[in-house]
């Protein structure tokens, strides 16, 4: 089955209880599309981003068997320093205002689909945090959060890949 075909709320994979619809490939694109900078950036395939948010479902999977959680005092903080603390600078209203307009959402409805996500985003950047010190640790290295080097940006890759490998077989796909 080609993704062209299918309705909004039709599956188009399958990884144990989540679903994926074309409705999300479509919100997963536009959104990249809105918020990228680089205008040059080759589109992802829908297969790509397919496993982009599987990946994330397993890496917040990963996170939750480790132990990590994320308390609505969590949440709340992290809209204060992402959302609301960029709406009180000035390029932060217009990017913010704009990014609204183009996806067709007032600021509150905004803040509402930022608040819905917040918890992978901590999920996946404390699982990130974990796997670095980690490396840190055992390779007897300074674990810099700000500045993270190339060595330790691509153990987080290869960690992340690594689970997602482990998991592929779980995913059934009803696209091509």
């Amino acid at each position: 089955i080609e993704t062209q075909t299918l309705e909004k709320e039709d599956p188009v994979a399958t990884y144990k209880d989540h679903t994926v619809t074309m409705n999300m490939i479509e919100y997963q694109r536009s959104t990249t599309t809105t918020l990228s900078q680089d205008t040059n950036a080759p589109a992802l395939t829908d297969r790509e981003i397919i496993d982009n948010i599987l990946k994330n479902i397993m890496l917040e999977e990963e996170a939750k068997s480790r132990g990590i959680y994320v308390s609505e005092k969590d949440i709340e903080e992290f809209l204060d320093s992402t959302v609301y603390a960029s709406y009180e600078i000035e390029e932060g209203k217009v990017f913010i205002d704009e990014y609204c307009e183009g996806a067709g959402l007032t600021f509150d409805e905004y803040v509402a689909s930022v608040r819905e996500a917040a918890p992978s985003i901590i999920l996946k950047a404390r699982l990130e945090r974990e796997i670095a010190e980690t490396y840190c640790e055992e390779n007897s290295l300074v674990f810099d959060e700000l500045n993270p080097s190339q060595e330790i940006r691509d153990t987080i890759k290869e960690e992340e890949n690594s689970i997602f490998e482990a998991h592929k077989d779980e995913i059934q796909y009803y696209v091509k």
